[in-house]
């Protein structure tokens, strides 16, 4: 009798993003599944992998106080764009190896340079990795500034992942590789479809409205204060001898 060969196990990865619509559906209690996750998500319940993927020096004006510290205190791998002195756990982007292996080792007529969002990144790296199972989770890019560049290189990576034979799983609630119609066949209804989504958008901005009108009611505050100083610092000055 030959003997049975033993299949390696599938190799699964959820990767997990801002979403509100899908987030909550990520597998944590399932220790089969790997998760990659953002850096800035500190609501990640368990995390294999965390990923920076933004320039420290350009985006300096956003990055919240402390945040090269927080990164550096966890005990998770977090992908960097370049080496940050700061960050042992840091672990450099293989970018030349994905855009290689993403390219011309997949298709001559590719150069494999298409990276219009963090997630992007993710998932092009666990393409390379040779992942079996993919799941997406609080992943959307229905956002203005989003839909127009980020969904479609999302949706285009999905397509190279599913060509390789590697499933892609994405919730029904999202609307990665999703259209409400089909085309020619069917007229288009965009009522029940899209309201929850734009409910729970409208709540999303209306949550970050409230927190920019404290911050901006804050720096106006300061910056009357500042002023005030400074014109009390010119009338000393026009006052006093010389």
């Amino acid at each position: 009798m030959q003997k049975r060969t033993r299949k390696p196990p599938i190799k699964k990865l959820a990767l997990v993003g801002s979403a509100s619509n899908t987030k909550d559906l990520v597998p944590w209690e399932d220790d089969s599944v790997e998760i990659w996750g953002l850096a800035w998500r500190k609501d990640l319940i368990r995390v294999n992998r965390l990923f920076e993927m933004h320039p420290f020096a350009k985006h300096r004006y956003k990055i919240p106080k402390n945040y090269v510290g927080y990164l550096a205190s966890l005990r998770t791998p977090v992908y960097l764009l370049q080496e940050h002195h700061r960050i042992p756990n840091g672990v450099v982007y293989p970018i030349d190896v994905v855009i290689q292996r993403l390219g011309p080792m997949l298709d001559k007529n590719s150069d494999g340079d298409y990276f219009a969002s963090s997630i992007a990144y993710l998932l092009a790296l666990a393409i390379v990795e040779e992942y079996d199972e993919i799941q997406l989770y609080g992943i959307d890019f229905i956002d203005t500034d989003e839909y127009g560049h980020q969904r479609p290189n999302m949706e285009y990576l999905i397509g190279v992942a599913r060509g390789l034979g590697i499933s892609v799983y994405i919730p029904r609630k999202a609307a990665l590789c999703y259209f409400p119609y089909r085309y020619g066949y069917e007229l288009p209804d965009f009522g029940l479809i899209d309201s929850g989504i734009l409910k729970e958008r409208e709540k999303q901005y209306n949550e970050q409205w409230e927190k920019a009108r404290c911050e901006f009611y804050t720096a106006d505050g300061a910056r009357q204060e500042v002023r005030q100083l400074l014109k009390i610092t010119e009338q000393a000055k026009k006052g006093r001898r010389e």
